[in-house]
């Protein structure tokens, strides 16, 4: 015996389908909600964008979020936060703007938190290179957390008698800030520690406290131009950063005094990641000039490892500005 189903049935079969149907293509459209978090530390206000996905049926830590591969937080969107002024990290020196956030979980006790120059485009572009700071932390077991969580919590200042000179009878207060930088998903939280440092960097590469005479101004490019290849943070651009200095330049920074002994030098802490995330401060700059020589003194070179003071003396050689010394001063024979 043949059974034909009938037109009318269809229609009824494909009626209780449809809602299921609706259902399940709702579901795949859906989008991970987007926050932003705006919190004033000391002086200035930090700001986080970012994704905030929820626990679901599956482990989080180690299966939804894979161990050993970089995780991005945001599904289109990246996570992006912003600093106003420098900060500290960890006790690593992170300049003012903003950049990207990412997070690598070796195990569910070790975890790297990654700053990147990359801001825009989609979450799941991600290129090592643009990494400006990786700290490894190992985060807390607590209360789990469904929806994933960031922000800025333990806000703390201190306060400091720093000596005006002299005998001491004269004392003035500095303040300072910190607090700590948290994730929460689940049953885990991170914290990396802030400390403002109360500098900002964020004025580009023009002296802020210094008018520069009209005569020590072609000499200034030169230098400005050498600063930016030095934070561009890529050893071909080394080249760039000495391309003015004069064949027998001397340096106290590096082995030797020769254009390719520095930037042997330079490109050694460039591969060993020394370099990354190298800013400059220009709010102590001093300069002096004569006729045919200029100096600009205490250039503040913030490397991850500490600050470096740069001064860079210039000589007009047959009519040409060029760069005959760079010294660090608080160097062995950095005095110029």
């Amino acid at each position: 015996m043949r059974f034909v189903l009938k037109p009318s049935y269809l229609f009824i079969i494909g009626t209780l389908l449809a809602p299921k149907e609706a259902n399940t293509q709702q579901w795949l459209k859906s989008k991970v909600s987007r926050a932003k978090v705006s919190e004033v530390v000391g002086n200035s206000t930090i700001t986080i964008l970012y994704s905030q996905p929820t626990v679901n049926w599956r482990t989080t830590w180690g299966k939804r979020v894979p161990f050993n591969k970089n995780w991005t937080i945001g599904k289109n969107e990246k996570t992006t936060i912003k600093f106003e002024e420098d900060v500290e990290v960890n006790n690593i020196r992170l300049g003012a703007g903003t950049y990207g956030f990412y997070v690598y979980p070796v195990n569910h006790d070790d975890w790297q938190l990654v700053f990147s120059k990359d801001t825009t485009g989609s979450a799941k572009r991600y290129d090592k290179v643009d990494d400006v700071v990786r700290v490894s932390v190992r985060p807390e077991v607590v209360s789990s957390q469904k929806q994933l969580r960031m922000g800025i919590e333990n806000i703390e200042e201190e306060s400091e008698e720093i000596c005006l000179g002299g005998d001491c009878d004269n004392y003035t207060e500095k303040k300072s800030f910190g607090a700590d930088l948290f994730l929460h998903w689940e049953n885990r939280k991170a914290l990396l520690k802030l400390y403002m440092t109360g500098e900002r960097r964020g004025n580009g590469l023009n002296p802020i406290n210094t008018a520069l005479p009209e005569n020590a101004v072609p000499a200034w490019k030169i230098v400005e131009s050498s600063l930016v290849a030095l934070i561009e943070e890529d050893d071909k651009n080394f080249a760039q950063h000495t391309r003015d200095f004069s064949d027998d330049f001397v340096t106290n920074f590096g082995d030797g005094g020769s254009k390719a002994s520095y930037i042997q030098f330079l490109g050694h802490h460039y591969r060993s990641g020394a370099s990354e995330g190298i800013t400059v401060n220009l709010e102590e700059m001093e300069f002096a000039i004569e006729e045919d020589k200029v100096l600009f003194n205490n250039i503040t070179v913030y490397f991850q490892f500490g600050a470096l003071y740069y001064s860079y003396v210039l000589q007009k050689i047959e009519g040409v500005w060029e760069v005959t010394k760079i010294r660090v001063p608080d160097q062995q024979g950095g005095e110029v």
